[in-house]
């Protein structure tokens, strides 16, 4: 049976190393502690994840990230453009950016990292709480569709988690996610669609 708590609860269970599901804007996610390889470890066996994919993760804010990330491997400029107008929102980007603290390896992948800033209340609130990165990954069973609905969950994939937090999705979609390297390239089209972030990236 899942667990259910307040979210201030929710980021004493996070600093505590355990692992559950939250609502953000786009979709549910795992998450847990992005620093602890154990629980990164976790949740890729609760989502029976092929070892070659990593996990994107939610980091507290943009001032965080220009505060805590190195950008010496990034286009800060395009980087910039398209968190500051997209984020808190449904906008993952996946950055050569390092910190100076150890992330699990599993959600780095050949020096990339996938991140995003969410805009819902759930989210917010844990990082009112704590000020490292979470994982960020559909809470679902790699392969099978995302749960939009509390009752659309697998079961097998619930009895195998500490918590469940109440709330809401926003869009009912998937974040769209971008890889910023030499160029701009979308990986995936999601809420945001590829003519919007053409134009503004086209805008000097």
């Amino acid at each position: 049976m899942e667990k259910r708590f307040c979210s201030s609860g929710i980021s004493d269970l996070i600093r505590s190393y355990k692992i559950g599901i939250v609502p953000t804007d786009t979709l549910f996610a795992l998450t847990g502690d992005a620093r602890s390889e154990e629980v990164a470890s976790r949740i890729f066996d609760v989502k029976r994840r092929l070892p070659d994919k990593s996990f994107p993760i939610f980091i507290p804010s943009l001032t965080w990230l220009l505060e805590k990330g190195n950008f010496k491997y990034v286009d800060i400029e395009t980087f910039l453009r398209l968190s500051t107008i997209f984020w808190p929102g449904p906008l993952t980007i996946v950055s050569r950016i390092v910190f100076n603290f150890n992330l699990s390896e599993k959600v780095i992948l050949d020096g990339f990292l996938a991140l995003r800033v969410v805009s819902h209340p759930v989210i917010t609130k844990i990082f009112e709480d704590i000020n490292f990165p979470i994982i960020g990954t559909s809470a679902n069973i790699s392969g099978k569709i995302d749960p939009l609905l509390p009752n659309e969950f697998d079961k097998t994939l619930l009895k195998r988690i500490d918590f469940f937090a109440k709330g809401e999705l926003i869009y009912y979609a998937p974040s769209t996610v971008i890889k910023l390297d030499n160029k701009v390239e979308i990986l995936r089209e999601g809420v945001i669609k590829k003519r919007v972030l053409e134009r503004v990236l086209s805008k000097k």
